[in-house]
Formats: C-alpha cells, structure tokens, sequence
C-alpha cells in the first residue's frame, strides 16, 4: 500500500475484500494525494478505515459496498476530508435473530452522518 501511495498519477483506487484479511487501513498525511475516487468492497475482515489529516487531499467520492458483512467496520476522518463531495454507502447486514445486524448497521450509517455533517465541505451522503 506504501508503494501505492506515493504514485502521482493515480486517481482511481478501489479495494477489494479478496485484497485484505484482517486489520485496519490507515491512509497517513501526504498518502495517495492524487486520488480521486475511492471504492472500497466487501472488506468483512478489515475493522477500521483511518484517514489521517492530510490523506487523500484530492478525494471528491467514496463508495463503500458491502464493507461490514462480517462484524462491522469503522471509517474515521471523514471529517477532515479537504476536496470530498460525495459518498456513495451501499451497505446490507444480513438479518439475525436478535437484531444485531441491524444495529450495526444503523450504527455505521450514523457514523458515516455524524462525520460528514461536521466536515465543511458538506458532501452528499447517498444510501442504498
């Protein structure tokens, strides 16, 4: 990923869940500064996206499908994305007995409002 990070003509960069087993993705200051979408599919083992102050400071979309099959995920920094305008958030727990799928669920999709309300760019939150 380091590798990756440092190409300066890289504007598409999409994840997938084969790529990665287990974790977190941490986007650092002055990583992928030239990206400008960000696909992120079906990653159930990863726990947690970060993104630092100044990661990814030409980003305008971020689509998340099916990242939290498997326990859920967590995204942080949205907040202090500097260019984001929009995120695309297609999510879908399978239901259990207990309810807790969706629970999680509507917790990943409060976090996702919560963060992007505070960012001062106000992107778009499109769910699915």
């Amino acid at each position: 990923m380091e590798v990756l990070g440092h190409l300066p003509n890289l504007s598409i960069l999409r994840l997938s869940g084969c790529l990665f087993k287990a974790g977190e993705l941490h986007f650092q200051k002055d990583a992928f500064r030239s990206i400008v979408v960000f696909d992120v599919e079906g990653l159930g083992g990863i726990k947690s996206v970060n993104f630092d102050q100044g990661a990814m400071p030409e980003l305008e979309q971020l689509k998340v499908t099916d990242a939290c099959k498997r326990g859920g995920i967590g995204f942080f920094g949205l907040d202090i994305l500097p260019s984001i305008k929009e995120v695309l958030l297609s999510v879908h727990f399978k239901m259990d007995r207990a309810g807790t799928e969706l629970e999680r669920e509507a917790r990943l999709k409060e976090q996702f409002r919560t963060q992007l309300a505070r960012n001062p760019k106000k992107p778009i939150l499109k769910m699915e």
